[in-house]
């Protein structure tokens, strides 16, 4: 298993955990209805598809985000980027 297609089932294992909870599209930042979809599928399916040769998933932080993030301390640094998450999400919304 090489690295990107094991990255890729990690996350889509998570994802699947995360769609029995409300947190699924914040954690992950996938829209509500990929997660409740990922939350479906059997592992088979998970497998197959973490095999593709990409990522699956993408940092969601531009670089400004990013260097904000970094400057933050590590004990607020989880708060920022869960502000950061719930915003983003909010405005994709609109």
């Amino acid at each position: 298993m090489d690295d990107v297609h094991s990255l890729n089932f990690q996350f889509l294992i998570i994802a699947r955990e995360l769609a029995k909870t409300n947190r699924g599209s914040t954690i992950t930042g996938l829209s509500t209805g990929v997660v409740c979809r990922i939350g479906k599928m059997t592992i088979q399916q998970l497998v197959e598809l973490s095999e593709s040769k990409i990522c699956l998933f993408t940092l969601r932080l531009n670089e400004f985000e990013l260097d904000m993030a970094l400057k933050q301390h590590k004990s607020i640094r989880s708060s920022y980027l869960i502000a950061h998450a719930s915003t983003s999400q909010a405005t994709s919304k609109l």
